[in-house]
C-alpha cells in the first residue's frame, strides 16, 4: 500500500482475520487505481462505490470468469472489513472529511461520492467499472479522461438495463453521435468481454435488442431542431419522400417485399433490417415481444412500456390506455400477407413470407436517384414524423403514427394519450394523402395509447356539474349567515379553480396563483408556474383565453 496515508484496516476485529488478506489486497488495488488523501478518509464509501461499479460492469458481462468474480468478492470483503473497523472504533464517515481534496484526488472523491448515492446511476457506474477492470489488468491507474467522462455521465439521464444493453451493442442515439464516450464505452466493454467472459467475444444483438435500441433512438435525446420538426440531411427532401411513398405504393400493388418493408419502416422508424425480422403473431403466448405483426387482422403492435414506465395507477373515469401502440396496415398489404401466410404456414418473420426476395441494406436506395444526398432506407426511417407534422397532424399523433417520439418531449407520454378512434381517423387521412389503400379495421375495443389517467370527457363534464351543483345549492339568500356566505364563496372558488386548472395548465396542479390585479380586458398573458422540476425557469406565460377572462370577471 502507499505510505502517504494511514491504514484504515489496522484495527480489524479478530473475527475478520480470515478475510484480512483478501481485504488488504482489495485495498491495495483500490489505492493504486484511486490514490487517496492522507489518512484515506471515507475509505468505506470509496470501497462501496467501487464495488457498486464492479457490480454494474459485471451485470453486462455474460458468463464472467472466476478472476472477475474474485475481484468483485474481494471488494465486498473490504467493504465488510472497513464497516467492522468503523463499528469497533465507534466512528462514522462523512464526505466532509474529503472536502478540499477533489483537485488532487479526483478518483477517490468520485468513488466515495458514488458510495453515498441512494440510487445507482447504471450508465456511469458501468462505465467506470469496465474501465477499472481493464486498469486492474494493465496495472495502471484510472486516466483523467475516465474521471471526466464519468462525472459527465452522472449528470446525464440514467439508462435502464435494456437501453444500456442496446448502447453496448452499438445502437447510439442521434444526440450522442458526436460524443466520444459511447465509442469508448463500447470498445472497453468488448475488451472486458474478451478478457473476463467465458464467451470471449460479445454475441451479436438479438432482434429484440435491436428493436429496443432503435426505440431508444426514436424516443430520447432529440436535438432542439428535431423537436421543432426542422428537416436535416438525415431526412428525405420533400420531393424525395413523395417519390419514395409512390415507390412503396407500387411495391404493395406488385406484392413485393420492398413494398411491405417500406410501409413498416414508415410506421416504426425501425431500420429495414429490423423490420424484415419482425415476428408474426402466433397463437403461443410469448411475453418477450416488443413488436409483432398480426397477419389475420392486419395490425402492427409495438410495446413502448419499457420506455415510458407508467407513473400513476389507472383510476375510475380515465380513458383505458396502455403503452402498446396498435397501427392498422393498408388493406392491400394485409391481403398479401394473409395469402402468403397460407402459402408459408411455418414462417415466423416478415422476410420468411418472401423467401425469394432479398432484404436491402440500410444504406441502399429506396429508388434510383442522382441527387447528391441520396434517398436511402436509413433516411426514410427518420422522415415520417416530420412529414406528418408538415401535413398538419398533431405532434403527438404524428409521433404515435410514425413511432418517432423525438417530436414531442418524453414527458408527453406521461400525461397524454391517443384514442383508437383518433388513431384510426388519422391513418385513414394519412393513407389517402399518400395514395395507399385504405387502412385495415381497427377494432373499437382497442384501448388508447399513452397515459392511463387521462380523464374522459364524461368525467370532466360530471366534475364540472358536481361543482356547479354545489355552488347552486349553497347560493346565499338575502339574510344568510357568514358561515353560509363563506361556504358559497369556497364552493365557487373551487369550481372556478377547477376550470382554470383545466384550461390553463391542462394537467394536475396543486396551486395556481392568480393575482387580483389581472385586468381581464387588457391582460392577455398570465405567468403560471405549474410544474416544479430541477433546472426549470420558473413561471411561463400562458394565454388568458376569453373564457378565463369571463370567469375572472365574474
Amino acid at each position: 500500500m502507499s505510505s502517504d496515508h494511514s491504514d484504515p484496516l489496522v484495527s480489524l476485529p479478530t473475527s475478520i482475520l480470515p478475510e484480512k488478506l483478501t481485504a488488504r489486497e482489495a485495498f491495495s488495488q483500490l489505492t493504486s487505481l484511486a490514490p487517496p488523501p492522507h489518512g484515506a478518509p471515507c475509505s468505506r464509501y470509496a470501497a462501496k462505490g467501487y464495488r457498486i461499479c464492479l457490480d454494474s460492469a459485471l451485470s453486462t458481462i455474460p458468463s464472467p470468469i472466476e478472476p472477475a468474480l474474485a475481484i468483485r468478492d474481494s471488494f465486498k470483503s473490504l467493504e465488510s472489513a472497513l464497516m467492522a473497523t468503523l463499528e469497533t472504533n465507534a466512528t462514522v464517515e462523512s464526505l466532509t472529511a474529503i472536502n478540499g481534496t477533489k483537485t488532487r484526488h479526483h478518483e477517490w472523491h468520485l468513488l466515495a461520492s458514488i458510495g453515498t448515492f441512494k440510487q445507482v446511476n447504471l450508465l456511469a457506474t458501468t462505465y467506470i467499472g469496465l474501465k477499472s477492470l481493464m486498469a486492474i489488468r494493465t496495472g495502471k491507474p484510472l486516466s483523467a479522461s475516465v474521471i471526466v467522462n464519468t462525472a459527465a455521465l452522472l449528470k446525464e439521464h440514467d439508462l435502464s438495463s435494456e437501453h444500456l444493453n442496446a448502447l453496448l451493442h452499438g445502437t447510439s442515439p442521434e444526440q450522442l453521435l458526436g460524443q466520444s464516450w459511447p465509442r469508448d464505452l463500447c470498445g472497453t466493454w468488448r475488451e472486458v468481454m474478451r478478457h473476463y467472459s467465458a464467451d470471449g467475444t460479445p454475441p451479436p444483438p438479438t432482434t429484440k435488442e435491436r428493436i429496443a435500441g432503435q426505440m431508444l433512438d426514436a424516443t430520447l435525446h432529440a436535438t432542439a431542431s428535431r423537436r421543432g420538426g426542422a428537416p436535416s440531411h438525415r431526412t428525405l427532401s420533400k420531393s424525395q419522400l413523395q417519390q419514395a411513398l409512390d415507390h412503396i405504393r407500387e411495391g404493395q400493388e406488385q406484392q413485393t417485399l420492398l413494398g411491405a418493408l417500406g410501409v413498416l419502416v414508415c410506421l416504426t422508424t425501425f431500420s429495414v433490417g429490423v423490420v424484415a425480422d419482425l415476428r408474426l403473431k402466433s397463437r403461443s403466448l410469448d411475453a418477450s415481444w416488443l413488436a409483432q405483426i398480426d397477419v389475420e387482422t392486419g395490425l402492427l403492435s409495438v410495446d413502448y412500456s419499457f420506455i415510458a414506465h407508467e407513473a400513476a395507477v389507472p383510476i375510475m373515469g380515465a380513458i383505458p390506455a396502455s403503452y402498446i401502440c396498435t397501427r392498422p396496415l393498408p388493406k392491400i398489404l394485409t391481403n398479401d400477407l394473409r395469402a402468403r401466410a397460407e402459402k408459408y404456414p411455418h414462417a415466423k418473420t416478415l422476410k420468411e413470407l418472401y423467401p425469394n426476395e432479398a432484404v436491402p441494406a440500410h444504406d441502399s436506395l429506396v429508388f434510383a436517384c442522382k441527387d447528391q444526398i441520396q434517398p436511402t432506407w436509413a433516411r426514410l426511417r427518420r422522415s415520417m414524423g416530420t412529414y406528418l407534422r408538415k401535413e398538419g397532424f398533431d405532434n403527438f399523433l404524428a409521433s404515435v403514427m410514425s413511432g418517432d417520439f423525438t417530436h414531442v418531449p418524453r414527458s408527453k407520454l406521461y400525461y397524454a394519450c391517443a384514442t383508437a378512434s383518433e388513431i384510426a381517423t388519422a391513418f385513414d387521412r394519412f393513407y389517402k394523402l399518400v395514395g395507399w389503400s385504405e387502412p385495415g379495421f381497427l377494432p373499437s375495443q382497442t384501448i388508447a395509447f399513452g397515459c392511463q389517467v387521462v380523464p374522459t370527457m364524461e368525467s370532466l363534464t360530471a366534475l364540472d356539474q358536481h361543482w356547479q351543483g354545489k355552488v347552486k345549492d349553497s347560493h346565499p339568500g338575502k339574510h344568510c349567515s357568514p358561515d353560509n356566505l363563506m361556504k358559497f364563496h369556497n364552493n365557487f372558488m373551487c369550481w372556478n379553480a377547477m376550470r382554470l386548472s383545466l384550461l390553463l395548465a391542462l394537467r394536475e396542479s396543486t396551486e395556481i396563483t392568480l393575482s387580483a390585479a389581472v385586468d381581464e380586458k387588457h391582460d392577455r398573458w398570465i405567468p403560471i408556474h405549474d410544474k416544479h422540476v430541477p433546472g426549470d425557469y420558473g413561471a411561463t406565460p400562458v394565454p388568458l383565453t376569453q373564457w378565463v377572462a369571463l370567469s375572472n370577471e365574474v
